[in-house]
């Protein structure tokens, strides 16, 4: 107890000089040295680039330290709540040696114990003492912004099952809510559970069975155990396709299984948006929205985030590194061998990346069916009937891979037709460059087909903030040649349109008149509400409200 008590006092004194020097004040300490004379330290405010200390570690951190050290847990949540900022990575380097670093994208490692070590070390040794397992092969956790959703499910549901492509980091996130787990990925495990699936079952909830699609039975024995003895939070299913064979599901889960989608990360999830821009404030007037010139981030950086991707992995990752680890993942996405998913086993894998091909040349557009099967017939001088192509296509979607927005359809008093043809999207912008083989530079070089990369990667974001309110994303067209990129739709009827450009004066204006276009249509012919805003998402400039009340901002500063 001596010790828990020290190690109490210790924390609570770094904190405390944490806190006074993120609040501006600079701080004085007395320092002792061998010889045992002593000299004044001088520290000044901690500066705004390193503000943001491992929310994640602190946020966990937090409720640990409350019930283990009798610690008063608002204090550490003070600090894990200040701004977050853009290119930061806070990683441990050497645990046994404490030292600490601060990775800039882009630039060369550097030490600040100076600032954080005390602080930050005591922290994690107070992690490894209880034993939380918040950080893995040397790196942390980045928040997710799906976990207010499962939290919100595991209150409500007796189960929640969450999909979404592999690698995406749905077991990583569901770990932080589990008590007890199983992972099916195995043979030997996979049969055991298709022998037994009640068997699966048994631990203490919320339990966590991680790739339950490849013993799809097990889905309907937790229907029927749901349904013998309901109980919030349950279960927590993950996957990253659908079952092999759809109809050993026999039940529909309603009720009782409640689905959530994992996308890759967003850029303020993987703290590349400062976050200035929030979409929930224009739903509400604007009336934070900034004036910020933004003159630090390029095209460049785009065209690198494109081809990187929002896969944790490679977004931990050096930046020199980054798109070849998501070269890696793009190869593992067509090896079938071992897979006990008879229908991804039929699939040749180069007739899957010829789809994927003639689908990213096609990317953000309206593009039929049938233009993208003659697609890959003549680029690849074979046939392919449209029963063939829609079964590969079928297994792309079931693999989270390609992921189509919908057409809005308001109810327009007039003649022009609205288009309901989807628009051509990935789950992750990525895996088109990888399909197609494009580079940062091919796409710098290519400002055209960069603006309709972009456009998806856009609308990847919009998708992961939309939905913590329950949004959805669409997209408006009609005959007329009137469209809109996306269409930001809320449950209670809000919605606000949504131009994406490159960025440059003319295609600001051109993407500005097009959106008052519509709210014009809409508010004369429709019985929709008036739209929440209008703004053009760029991929760098500035931000700011123009004279006609069109917002303009770009990528990097937006958030939920």
């Amino acid at each position: 107890m001596a010790k828990l008590h020290k190690l109490r006092l210790v924390l609570s004194h770094e904190v405390h000089n944490v806190v006074e020097r993120l609040n501006g004040r600079w701080l004085a300490t007395q320092h002792s040295h061998d010889d045992g004379t002593q000299s004044k330290i001088v520290r000044p405010p901690i500066s705004v680039k390193s503000q943001r200390l491992s929310v994640s570690i602190l946020q966990r951190s937090s409720e640990l330290m409350s019930f283990h050290l009798h610690f008063p847990a608002e204090i550490l949540l003070k600090v894990a709540h200040f701004p977050q900022k853009n290119n930061t990575r806070v990683l441990v380097q050497n645990i046994n040696t404490k030292i600490i670093g601060v990775r800039k994208i882009g630039q060369s490692w550097e030490l600040f114990l100076d600032i954080y070590g005390n602080f930050i070390w005591t922290i994690l040794g107070i992690l490894y003492l209880c034993s939380v397992n918040i950080i893995k092969n040397q790196t942390m956790y980045y928040s997710r912004l799906i976990e207010k959703e499962i939290e919100l499910k595991l209150k409500t549901s007796g189960a929640v099952v969450v999909a979404g492509p592999k690698f995406c980091g749905k077991t990583t996130t569901c770990m932080l809510y589990q008590k007890s787990f199983v992972k099916l990925n195995t043979k030997q495990a996979i049969t055991m559970a298709r022998l037994n699936p009640k068997a699966v079952l048994q631990g203490e909830p919320p339990r966590l069975i991680d790739e339950w699609q490849k013993a799809p039975d097990i889905w309907n024995h937790i229907k029927d155990d749901l349904d013998f003895n309901y109980v919030f939070g349950k279960y927590i299913l993950t996957g990253s396709s659908t079952p092999a064979d759809k109809t050993e599901v026999h039940h529909s889960g309603a009720g009782r299984i409640a689905p959530v989608m994992m996308r890759p990360m967003s850029l303020w999830e993987s703290q590349e948006s400062k976050g200035t821009v929030s979409l929930a404030d224009l739903f509400h007037g604007g009336v934070n929205f900034p004036w910020d010139t933004n003159q630090d981030f390029t095209l460049e950086e785009v065209a690198h985030l494109l081809c990187r991707g929002g896969w944790p992995i490679s977004v931990l990752a050096q930046k020199d590194i980054a798109i070849e680890i998501t070269k890696n993942y793009w190869n593992s996405l067509f090896v079938f061998e071992d897979q006990e998913n008879e229908r991804f086993r039929n699939k040749k894998p180069e007739v899957l990346k010829m789809i994927l091909r003639s689908y990213a040349r096609h990317i953000s557009t309206e593009a039929s069916i049938s233009t993208i099967i003659a697609d890959v017939r003549q680029s690849n001088e074979r046939t392919m009937d449209a029963k063939t192509f829609d079964d590969y296509l079928e297994a792309l979607k079931d693999l989270y891979i390609l992921e189509d927005m919908r057409a809005w359809n308001p109810n327009i008093r007039s003649k022009t037709t609205i288009r309901s043809t989807p628009t051509r999207h990935f789950v992750d912008t990525s895996i088109a460059c990888r399909a197609l083989g494009v580079t940062p530079e091919d796409l710098l070089h290519d400002l055209e087909s960069f603006g309709l990369f972009f456009e998806d990667m856009a609308v990847r974001d919009l998708k992961v903030y939309a939905g913590i309110y329950g949004g959805e994303v669409l997209h408006y067209r009609d005959k007329s040649g009137l469209e809109c990129d996306a269409v930001v739709h809320l449950e209670n009827g809000q919605w606000g349109a949504i131009e994406i450009k490159l960025g440059g004066e003319d295609l600001i204006e051109a993407g500005a008149s097009s959106l008052k276009k519509l709210k014009a249509k809409i508010e004369e012919k429709s019985d929709e509400k008036a739209p929440s805003f209008l703004m053009v998402l760029t991929a760098v400039g500035s931000a700011y409200r123009r004279e006609d009340g069109v917002y303009v901002a770009p990528i990097n500063l937006l958030k939920p």
